[in-house]
């Protein structure tokens, strides 16, 4: 999913709709990993943050790993710092056409798929405590 027009470190007005009709066109088109799709929902229903890519990891010993990446209407610091609570003591920060992208990585490649889940589900529940 590209970024569009919307720039800068927080989610902008209207970029949230963009995103979401985008996602829809990719679930129609089968382009999310099946193993995903009920995470990128969950986690879009968090009114101040949207998903912009997953990846489930594949299961495979090839370098792909599980991630999911979102962008914030909150600050830079209070991201962080939500996302260290949740137990990751890495967190990657990507800038994209010129927008801030949070990467948080669901392990290593040789993560059971299994343990995505969980993860995933723990740092749902972080996020979703800070309204």
């Amino acid at each position: 999913m590209t970024t569009g027009h919307f720039q800068g470190n927080t989610l902008a007005p209207g970029e949230k709709r963009y995103r979401l009709a985008q996602l829809a066109n990719e679930l129609r088109n089968g382009l999310v990993d099946a193993e995903m799709v009920n995470w990128v929902k969950k986690f879009n229903e968090i009114e101040w943050l949207c998903t912009t890519q997953c990846c489930c990891g594949h299961g495979k010993n090839d370098g792909r790993r599980a991630h999911i990446d979102f962008r914030s209407e909150r600050p830079v610091s209070a991201m962080v710092n939500m996302i260290r609570k949740a137990g990751w003591t890495s967190l990657e920060l990507a800038l994209e056409e010129n927008s801030l992208q949070y990467r948080v990585w669901l392990g290593h490649c040789r993560t059971p798929l299994v343990d995505v889940p969980r993860m995933l589900q723990k740092l749902y529940d972080t996020l979703r405590a800070h309204p």
